[in-house]
């Protein structure tokens, strides 16, 4: 028993250990069939998106942190709407979506693997590997993302609970975050495609910025169809 617990807590070990600090460990472990080593790919990725969740209460990705920073006013236009056309309370229609909006962007986060494995496909066409290779780098790119952005909401919610600033100071700060998470990315996604396809510098390089151009905009999507879709089921 105490052997089993022990082997379990090395994968566990082992995998967020690579998936944090060594971009592209897991995957390329995964193509050399090292796999034992590790939690399983799309394991990894759900436990990282349930974690992230769980720390939503902390990170402030809810209905009332999203619609606080929406400068277009939409996400709470649309929540007005609800509550005229449902004739329920503000607050009633804002604990559905809280409970909702987590099951909708969990469902639709298929969309969004699916689309980074096609996008690291077609970027590594002559690569020889096989389309089961790129499924797990987007499985494992998601499970990095989810757990940098826990660190990421974390000190933004910091920021604002901590000090009282100005909000154009505010805004700078969390500008300057976003600016160093979309270098850590960058990073990240270079040293991947370097280590699991053996890119050239340059060819990783412009690889790294396909992905991420299309990857956000592609995030984008799918939180809006998650909020879109979880509004009209109320």
């Amino acid at each position: 028993m105490r052997k089993a617990l022990y082997g379990q807590w090395e994968r566990i070990r082992h995998s967020v250990v690579g998936l944090m600090f060594h971009p592209g460990q897991l995957t390329a472990e995964y193509r050399d069939r090292q796999r034992a080593r590790s939690v399983a790919p799309w394991r990894l990725a759900f436990n990282a998106l349930s974690f992230f969740f769980v720390m939503s209460l902390i990170t402030d990705f809810h209905l009332t942190s999203i619609a606080a920073q929406d400068t277009t006013g939409l996400v709470s236009s649309v929540v007005e709407s609800t509550v005229e056309r449902t004739h329920l309370a503000r607050e009633t229609v804002v604990e559905r979506v809280e409970r909702r909006f987590s099951t909708f962007y969990m469902a639709l986060l298929t969309l969004s693997v699916a689309t980074y494995t096609l996008l690291v496909g077609l970027t590594h066409r002559q690569s020889g590997q096989p389309w089961g290779v790129h499924a797990v780098f987007a499985l494992h790119w998601a499970a990095w993302n989810f757990l940098v952005a826990v660190a990421f909401y974390g000190l933004v919610h910091l920021l604002r609970s901590g000090f009282v600033l100005p909000a154009p100071t505010m805004q700078l700060a969390r500008n300057v975050l976003l600016g160093t998470l979309l270098l850590l990315a960058s990073i990240y996604l270079f040293i991947a495609f370097r280590r699991v396809y053996g890119d050239r510098p340059l060819a990783a390089l412009l690889k790294v910025g396909i992905v991420l151009a299309v990857g956000a905009q592609v995030d984008k999507v799918v939180l809006a169809l998650a909020f879109r879709l979880t509004m009209a089921s109320i």
